[in-house]
């Protein structure tokens, strides 16, 4: 089977986030008179958006506050540190590059707001290397709802039966098979409490040149 195009999760995949994301945290919680917390609990909360993050790390201290504000200051400081310390998981730059000269359509699909994801790509360099990105606030609904893949596949011009997407978490795997595409996992990044064998991926690439090697030899043989 030849993959027409391949699509991408940002925090935990394409990109390590996760010690910006704790500092925007933090400088919130901070701000607040709440305690800050460790990077590796704040860690267990990235997946699905800034704020939802938030809200696992205040429902983890008990800490019932009006939300909106906390949001507003998140915000604003993550607006600061985005894409600064972010760093591309190896192989990540080269697979990208390597898949697009062969013809694959790229995109990243993120439930982070699209700004953010935006800063992130391009404070990284990945940004010239995809075709497409959709974050959580570019459609009225966010992944794992099969919409939004479906509407990514649609723009790249590619059909379900010709994609895979690619995830870390189990709101990937399973907005892969809502979609119906392959769905495949990389054994780093952010699951939450779950386990690699819970996401019940199609397959796991230990590296990401695996996964191009499997992708340009299918294509090659198709």
């Amino acid at each position: 089977m030849r993959y027409g195009a391949l699509t991408f999760d940002l925090d935990g995949t394409l990109v390590a986030t996760a010690a910006e994301i704790a500092v925007a945290v933090n400088r919130t919680l901070a701000g607040s008179g709440l305690p800050t917390q460790s990077e590796a609990d704040i860690a267990r909360h990235v997946g699905a958006g800034l704020h939802a993050t938030l809200d696992g790390v205040l429902t983890d201290l008990s800490a019932e506050l009006p939300r909106a504000p906390l949001y507003a200051r998140l915000d604003v400081h993550y607006a600061v540190v985005a894409g600064r310390s972010a760093r591309p998981y190896r192989g990540a730059a080269e697979m990208l590059a390597a898949l697009r000269s062969e013809g694959v359509r790229l995109a990243c699909v993120t439930n982070k707001a699209h700004r953010f994801a935006q800063q992130v790509l391009d404070g990284t360099g990945l940004a010239p290397l995809l075709d497409y990105v959709i974050g959580g606030d570019s459609l009225p609904y966010k992944k794992p709802d099969a919409r939004v893949l479906t509407h990514a596949l649609h723009v790249l011009g590619a059909t379900p039966a010709r994609a895979a997407h690619v995830g870390d978490s189990l709101t990937d795997t399973a907005a892969a098979r809502n979609a119906g595409v392959a769905a495949w996992a990389v054994p780093w990044g952010y699951r939450g409490n779950h386990t690699l064998a819970e996401l019940n991926a199609e397959r796991v690439f230990d590296a990401f040149d695996d996964l191009t090697t499997f992708v340009q030899a299918a294509n090659a043989a198709a």
